[in-house]
């Protein structure tokens, strides 16, 4: 097979692995039960995004093996990756003290395999145009989705898109109290509303990004859609976290495009923007009110609120007791023996990527970590990059309100997916 015909395959396969992390298609080869209830953080699954990773891993190696004559690029000079491989490594470390060894070692392997995808994006000939196009596009679809569930008040059930099924009525389904009503937020096809948030934020920076490449009326057609169906769909998740970084986004990217876009009309769409969150904050204000605590804070935001605030000081507890820390992928076995929790539903990690890392991982996993960061931050600042700059501060911000981004297959793709780009540059 011609070499150009294999860097193509490479390519577009990596702009549907990009596509699909958001559709959480899965067969679940193991479930982990307590009292005849499934433990989510207990399963190992093999998702539709595993299997086009690894065909990923097939055609890229079958390119290196067909043509190894020729004189390969040295990647490993880049020594983000070499630190994060020696992090991967360490996974698999932890296994040897995690009380669950199998939970520890199948979350060391997806380690590895986000790795590789880090890895593999280092030879991959993609286009940045395409790559932000194929995000904003799936952001698109989210947006769409999230009109349709808060419309309907509910999430129907698919197993072909990976999507549960959550009705308002419902205990345990994400939903913003006012007064008697409950009001569904928007889940998209993630499993939690503020996964939905947090992606749609990113969709917004490469919406951006776009902005600046708009060049006839069609593309202009697909700004304004795409846009819409974002930026609303961010509202509609409710995730106070999305909601603060979308803030300090749309700030920026008044910066970014005076310096970058000089153009009235890139300004005349960031205005719209603007216009839409206005209208929809004035319709729903009593939902952003209870979600903001502005006259009060309702039942639920304070039963949120307190479990946060109850799992951070579960989580620096459980570190205190475990410098080394308790194993990948063992936190939430870790809580429920520690704490004797008997409600399954109750036992939920802590909504702090970092607490959780350094919980899991001990000490030693979380330096490696914040080495990584601090090498891509630091070469990205020095030679200007300031959009991935943005785009790698969001990711690290976002990281403060949830846990998603660590114990979400997708959202751990989605980092070193991240982290790949970001690598590119330096």
């Amino acid at each position: 097979m011609p070499r150009i015909s294999l860097e193509k395959i490479k390519e577009y396969l990596f702009y549907i692995l990009v596509f699909v992390l958001p559709w959480q298609v899965r067969w679940i080869a193991r479930d982990h039960n307590f009292g005849g209830v499934a433990f989510e953080y207990g399963r190992i699954s093999l998702y539709a995004f595993d299997i086009v990773l690894i065909i990923l891993f097939i055609v890229s190696w079958s390119s290196y093996f067909i043509f190894k004559k020729e004189k390969a690029e040295n990647k490993f000079n880049n020594k983000a990756i070499v630190v994060s491989l020696i992090l991967a490594i360490y996974c698999f470390v932890t296994i040897s003290w995690a009380a669950e060894k199998f939970v520890a070692f199948y979350w060391a392997v997806r380690m590895f395999l986000a790795w590789g995808a880090f890895y593999l994006m280092q030879g991959i000939n993609f286009s940045k145009i395409r790559l932000a196009i194929t995000i904003v596009g799936a952001g698109f679809v989210q947006g769409f989705l999230s009109w349709w569930q808060f419309i309907n008040q509910s999430v129907w059930s698919s197993k072909w898109l990976g999507m549960a099924a959550q009705r308002v009525n419902e205990l345990g389904v994400s939903v913003v109290g006012v007064g008697e009503e409950r009001w569904l937020r928007a889940y998209g096809s993630w499993p939690h509303p503020n996964i939905l948030g947090g992606f749609l934020v990113v969709s917004f920076v490469f919406w951006v990004y776009l902005l600046g490449k708009v060049k006839d009326q069609y593309q202009k057609r697909f700004i304004l859609i795409t846009g819409f169906f974002i930026i609303s769909g961010i509202f509609l998740s409710f995730s106070r976290g999305a909601w603060l970084v979308f803030l300090i986004l749309y700030l920026w990217s008044w910066f970014y495009i005076n310096r970058k876009m000089p153009n009235i009309k890139a300004k005349n769409f960031l205005v719209g923007t603007a216009m839409i969150m206005i209208i929809m904050l004035i319709i729903y204000r009593p939902l952003v009110a209870t979600r903001l605590g502005i006259g009060g804070e309702g039942r639920l935001e304070i039963k949120s609120n307190t479990e946060r605030v109850l799992g951070h000081h579960q989580a620096v507890e459980i570190f205190s007791k475990n410098i080394m820390g308790v194993g990948i992928g063992n936190y939430a076995f870790k809580i429920k023996d520690y704490y004797k929790i008997d409600k399954i539903w109750e036992v939920q990690p802590v909504h702090n990527v970092y607490l959780l890392v350094i919980v899991e991982l001990g000490i030693v996993g979380f330096l490696i970590l914040v080495i990584i960061f601090f090498y891509l931050l630091f070469y990205l600042y020095q030679r200007k990059r300031y959009f991935l700059l943005v785009l790698f501060m969001s990711f690290l911000f976002l990281g403060l309100w949830d846990h998603y981004f660590w114990t979400l297959p997708a959202g751990l793709y989605g980092v070193f997916l991240g982290l790949g780009l970001f690598a590119r540059e330096v």
